[in-house]
């Protein structure tokens, strides 16, 4: 009966800076791509309809303004991705030193998939993330270990109404959704507080890459148990 260390991550402030720059260019992005809005609604309908409607008037901009707002939209899309890296980085990196540090020994692989998901070996211990809660797992707490990706059933519409075809849309969305969800790697562990820990992934060579790396940590530790 194993008492399992569960930690919460804490994400530094430098973390959440690039997020709130994120959150920050989309709405100035939301705010420049407005007045491209009348080109759709003018293609969707007549400019009898869009008058009417009250559309045109809220966006009153002429078409020969788009151009000057393409060299914008293009800088505040490449200021997005790249803040958006830096973010991804500074979580990497902070999952990968509480992990260290919960293991008090250096992590010799890591895999990150977000801040809420990931795992990482380190000597005889295995480093799992999931809903951003760290847990340090004994190699030999682990009972069993196994990895899924459920298939899901897909429905067509052929020659369906347009609700019809949503509907079945929604409803694979739906099931996908569900899918990736209880996809990744399962691990029965001997603590009553936290039997079952898992590791969402639904990237299948990742998965198998640490299904490897596993089987090599569990014989290596066999073979020191025998020498011993």
């Amino acid at each position: 009966m194993n008492t399992i260390p569960v930690t919460k991550l804490k994400y530094d402030l430098l973390s959440a800076k690039p997020v709130t720059v994120l959150a920050v260019v989309a709405v100035l992005a939301l705010a420049l791509t407005l007045p491209l809005l009348d080109v759709y609604i003018l293609a969707a309908a007549s400019s009898e309809i869009a008058y009417w409607l009250g559309l045109y008037s809220l966006f009153p901009f002429s078409l020969n303004m788009v151009p000057q707002y393409l060299p914008l939209l293009a800088v505040f899309f490449i200021g997005y991705k790249l803040l958006r890296k830096r973010a991804n980085r500074i979580d990497q990196e902070t999952q990968l030193a509480a992990m260290a540090k919960a293991a008090s020994s250096p992590v010799q692989l890591h895999s990150f998939i977000s801040r809420k998901s990931g795992i990482a070996i380190a000597g005889n211990t295995l480093l799992i993330v999931r809903e951003g809660k760290l847990g340090a797992i004994p190699l030999e707490a682990i009972r069993k270990a196994w990895w899924d990706i459920p298939g899901r059933d897909v429905v067509s519409a052929y020659g369906a109404s347009p609700v019809v075809a949503w509907q079945v849309g929604m409803a694979n969305k739906i099931a996908k959704e569900e899918a990736d969800a209880n996809s990744g790697f399962y691990f029965e562990v001997s603590d009553i507080a936290n039997p079952l820990w898992f590791f969402h992934c639904t990237d299948a060579s990742i998965l198998r890459r640490w299904n490897e790396v596993i089987k090599q940590a569990f014989e290596r530790t066999d073979l020191k148990e025998k020498a011993a």
